[in-house]
């Protein structure tokens, strides 16, 4: 791809889409003009210092930005969020659903217990649809202002060379159905998390239909659980955040390596304090896990324990992999 190209995309990306197409034209022309008949790739470059980084001219077209999600951001923001609310709905419904199945009472006539779970689906997804909307609005408003200024405190010098940086060779682009899998794998644990103790369990049969499923035991002490619910929505906020600004970018980073990297760790270490909490547990789920495995009452403890370390260990080791993808496709050379 050409850097006049790539320098005509850089600036008109963050202009409003109405003014993109004149002042590409305008641009291009301009750029023409400066050149000599039988310019060079050396003259081209020469050319673009002179008009200096694209978000500093951009800037000089559209003036003072007066919007909160900003052209170039605008179609992206409007894509996360009609993938976030579909997926935190769907999860929404699915949850509520079967936990007003589960916690159905016998007593209570069928037109009854319809009316109680679709007045709960409906509240669950007017609250789940404000929660994503407010997240996802205030990530890109984040982004929006943080990319801008991060395009004027660079302390190199901007040059033509950095647009040969957008290139996308394979192994650096993001595909789009990475960041959208991980969107909706993030909405799906939070949403199981922030209803663990209704929802996480072990659960009993004590008839033949789906309303004699019964949770026996729930996994987690909920009074435990509720200590871990702000961290939960942290991380839930920042893995939301590296989905979206993987979907902006659209390729590797250094910048977008290390808050990846972050974020991994962030994670990993809020699991392992969890986990390692012998509090968090309920014994009456940990006693019928391991009668179901036919394990000895004198092992439970034992057993229960290895089972939280192999745990940890395989997410360290997803992690340690994931960050390692992070900084090899953010080499500017990938082979």
């Amino acid at each position: 791809m050409n850097l006049i190209h790539l320098y005509i995309n850089e600036v008109t990306r963050r202009l409003p889409e109405k003014a993109q197409e004149d002042i590409a034209l305008e641009l291009r022309s301009n750029i023409e003009n400066m050149l000599p008949e039988d310019y060079t790739e050396e003259d081209v470059k020469m050319v673009l210092t002179k008009l200096g980084n694209p978000a500093e001219l951009a800037q000089k077209y559209s003036g003072k930005p007066n919007y909160l999600i900003g052209p170039a951001m605008y179609n992206s923001y409007l894509y996360v969020m009609k993938i976030s609310l579909a997926a935190a709905l769907c999860i929404t419904f699915l949850s509520r659903f079967f936990e007003g199945i589960i916690q159905h009472q016998g007593d209570t006539s069928i037109f009854s217990l319809m009316l109680t779970i679709f007045l709960d689906i409906l509240i669950g997804s007017l609250l789940v649809s404000f929660q994503v909307f407010t997240w996802v609005t205030l990530t890109y408003a984040f982004l929006e202002r943080a990319v801008t200024i991060s395009d004027y405190v660079k302390n190199t010098k901007w040059t033509p060379d950095d647009l040969l940086a957008l290139t996308h060779t394979p192994k650096r682009s993001i595909p789009r159905s990475e960041p959208i899998f991980e969107l909706f794998f993030t909405v799906l644990w939070a949403s199981i998390f922030l209803n663990a103790s209704n929802l996480l369990g072990w659960y009993t049969l004590q008839g033949t239909g789906l309303e004699d499923l019964k949770l026996a035991a729930p996994l987690f002490q909920a009074d435990v659980l509720k200590m871990y619910l702000p961290g939960i929505a942290a991380i839930f906020a920042l893995e939301m955040f590296i989905a979206i600004y993987k979907l902006y970018t659209g390729r590797w980073t250094k910048r977008l390596a290390w808050i990846n990297t972050l974020s991994n760790l962030v994670f990993i270490s809020f699991y392992c304090i969890m986990l390692l909490n012998p509090e968090l547990f309920n014994n009456d789920f940990i006693s019928l896990t391991m009668n179901s495995f036919g394990i000895q009452p004198e092992n439970h403890d034992e057993v229960w324990s290895n089972w939280i370390w192999a745990s940890a260990a395989i997410v360290i080791l997803i992690s340690i992999v994931d960050m390692a993808k992070g900084f090899r496709n953010s080499r500017k050379h990938v082979l």
